[in-house]
């Protein structure tokens, strides 16, 4: 995520204008850099993913896209057991509690 938004924000608009230019004249559209640099912009802009994990926006922090995770996908969590003979661990996700979760949201 933060290497997509380094990209956008950091300066590499001139490589999106440089692409849309080069593809333009492969076409022979004769477009003026001020046109190329609006449609830059406006895609930019419009960017789904940019615009919701920009400052203050819904998914800008982790913290954030966990809680719109929990609230908006269905969510079972994992149950761990500790084995007594052995030190280690098995984790068993209830297959029975997904399943009615999926099916409750309406996902199927």
């Amino acid at each position: 995520m933060k290497c997509y938004k380094a990209w956008i924000n950091c300066g590499h608009s001139p490589v999106l204008k440089d692409t849309v230019t080069q593809i333009l004249q492969k076409h022979k559209c004769d477009i003026s850099s001020e046109i190329v640099t609006e449609i830059v912009d406006a895609v930019v802009n419009k960017d789904v993913l940019q615009s919701c994990t920009s400052r203050d926006r819904p998914l800008s922090t982790a913290k954030r896209r966990k809680s719109y995770s929990e609230q908006h996908f269905p969510v079972v969590k994992p149950i761990e057991y500790r084995l007594v003979s052995a030190k280690h661990s098995i984790t068993y996700v209830p297959i029975l509690s997904m399943l009615q979760e999926l099916l409750k949201k309406g996902m199927f």
